[in-house]
């Protein structure tokens, strides 16, 4: 027993039997709360400049009497290259798995209605209740055509390349992150694919382009504030997303979750965590011009840091992974892109409708009111929270159901006009002639000659009249699978599930599962079903996929 368990230690520091997951990570949720709740944070201190520190005995633990946290929102900005570099991340990993893996990878189109369906209903929204709410009846715009120009600048997310509607926007002026986000996703199917064929050579020419973009271009110009965060300028952010997602799926396909490799992933997220806090710090301490500046020479030392810790907490403990996917942040990764939207405009419209109330001509934080600065952080965050919660559940998640049903209905209309279209009528072969034909049909008339003996009787198989099979393909929405197809017998039994993505071994389990069974019986037991904090899953969607089916037949 003691040699076993010592041979196990020397052979197999990184062997374990918990694989490493590569599809929904929810650490990474908690991850992406914490970034967008330090961003938030910034822009609600710029209003409040409410100070961060904390007296009493939890200073006296770290031996000082007053324990400061200033530099979080003083530098909670620079936290907006963790939401790009996760970005980039987790749309590389179904790219990374399927290459992996051998499937085909994802379609251009699929990707580019995921991400229309997530982005499109809040967004929209959020422009069009800003313009129509608050910006137009305020008179900010010069005329209708100003007001007529934002719009269209906001709506096409194209306001970043206009120096007026980026850096002075009267609807919203964090809405420049999101027209990055969709520059990304425009060209990202084409991107992930040449990553894939040469991870080395691309990742170095896109950290080469975004390095000549701001050394070459940005910093000799003096003024960076309109090309500051422009697309190329994140191009080594990306690249290193893309990267940290190629190298976990290359780990998670040889060694799995062990006590080594969590002691290994925990000292790197700690050495990044540190880093951070040190890069942040040296931030913190800029201020006028050399701001920007240095904001874009540490962009990238500062995304290498996030690779390190976003992989360092992938790969970590079960403990660490537990406490940053519990249910509290993955509620708050699901309302972060509408948490983010809404939290700045609505700091600005309270603070300027003096809530909570304040008297005079000097603002509360120009005085120091601390009772003030606290009851108007916490306001802040408690609108911008409902604001999100209200936007994700009433415009963000049914608005991404009306465009499935947009999107099958026109599937149908093209099956209906496939089915409608005339087909195609191959020409007959020539008749022979007449003398040829007849004595065709003499020679057919002539009684076949009898063998002698006794014949044998050979016993026929009945024939059985083959089943006839119906075969169905339908695009999940909401969950990792891409595709899933099966076929339908006559009797309305399920046969040859296959999905496309998503948890491998899982969804051939179902497949397996429900081979042979009737339909209704499948759709009995699988529609509703959930993963996680999703409203969805893969079973969910097979068994709407069935639905849709059998109301074909």
């Amino acid at each position: 027993m003691e040699a076993e368990s010592g041979r196990r230690r020397i052979c197999g520091p990184f062997t374990g039997t918990e694989p490493i997951g590569t599809g929904h990570i929810p650490a990474l949720d908690g991850l992406r709360a914490i970034a967008v709740a330090i961003v938030c944070w910034y822009h609600i201190w710029q209003q409040s400049w409410l100070p961060p520190y904390i007296r009493g005995g939890i200073a006296k633990l770290f031996g000082k009497a007053l324990l400061s946290f200033d530099f979080l929102p003083r530098t909670g900005y620079m936290l907006v290259d963790f939401m790009l570099l996760l970005s980039a991340f987790l749309l590389f990993l179904p790219y990374a798995r399927a290459h992996l893996s051998g499937e085909p990878l994802p379609g251009a189109g699929d990707f580019w209605f995921r991400r229309a369906r997530r982005i499109l209903p809040s967004y929209w929204f959020c422009v069009l209740a800003v313009f129509f709410a608050y910006s137009l009846p305020a008179g900010l715009f010069s005329g209708p055509a100003d007001a007529a120009r934002e719009l269209g600048l906001h709506m096409s997310f194209t306001q970043i390349f206009s120096p007026r509607a980026y850096l002075d926007s009267r609807i919203n002026c964090v809405l420049w992150t999101v027209c990055v986000e969709m520059e990304l996703y425009l060209v990202f199917p084409y991107l992930a694919r040449l990553f894939l064929k040469r991870p080395d050579a691309v990742w170095a020419a896109m950290t080469g382009l975004g390095h000549l973009f701001i050394y070459r271009l940005v910093l000799p110009d003096g003024d960076v504030r309109l090309l500051l965060n422009q697309f190329p300028a994140f191009l080594g952010v990306f690249a290193n997303g893309m990267l940290a997602a190629f190298l976990l799926v290359r780990i998670s396909d040889r060694i799995r979750h062990s006590p080594g490799l969590s002691l290994l992933a925990g000292a790197c997220a700690a050495l990044s965590l540190w880093w951070i806090v040190s890069l942040l710090k040296a931030q913190a301490g800029m201020y006028g011009a050399d701001l920007q500046v240095s904001q874009l020479k540490l962009r990238f030392p500062l995304s290498y840091a996030f690779t390190a810790l976003i992989l360092g907490v992938t790969l970590g403990a079960k403990w660490l992974r537990r406490l940053l996917g519990c249910r509290p942040m993955r509620f708050l990764a699901g309302i972060s892109f509408n948490l983010y939207m809404w939290h700045q405009w609505l700091a600005v419209r309270l603070k300027e409708w003096r809530i909570p109330y304040w008297s005079g001509d000097r603002a509360p934080n120009f005085t120091g009111d601390l009772a003030w600065q606290r009851k108007y952080t916490a306001i802040c965050f408690g609108a911008a929270l409902a604001a999100a919660v209200l936007t994700t559940y009433l415009v963000e998640k049914p608005g991404a159901k009306l465009l499935d049903l947009v999107r099958d209905g026109l599937a149908g209309r093209r099956a209906l006009r496939a089915a409608a279209a005339p087909a195609i009528r191959t020409p007959c072969p020539k008749r022979r002639s007449g003398k040829r034909r007849g004595r065709r049909r003499l020679k057919s008339r002539r009684p076949a000659r009898r063998k002698r003996g006794r014949r044998k009787r050979s016993k026929r198989p009945k024939k059985r009249r083959p089943e006839t099979m119906k075969h169905y393909e339908a695009r999940p929405v909401d969950v990792c699978s891409t595709r899933v197809a099966f076929d339908l017998d006559e009797e309305g039994r399920v046969h040859g599930v296959a999905f496309t993505n998503g948890c491998n071994g899982n969804l051939k389990a179902i497949g397996r599962l429900v081979e042979g069974r009737r339909a209704e019986e499948v759709i009995s037991l699988l529609k509703g079903n959930t993963c996680g904090m999703n409203y969805t899953s893969c079973a969910d969607q097979f068994a709407r996929a069935l639905e849709k089916a059998l109301a074909k037949n």
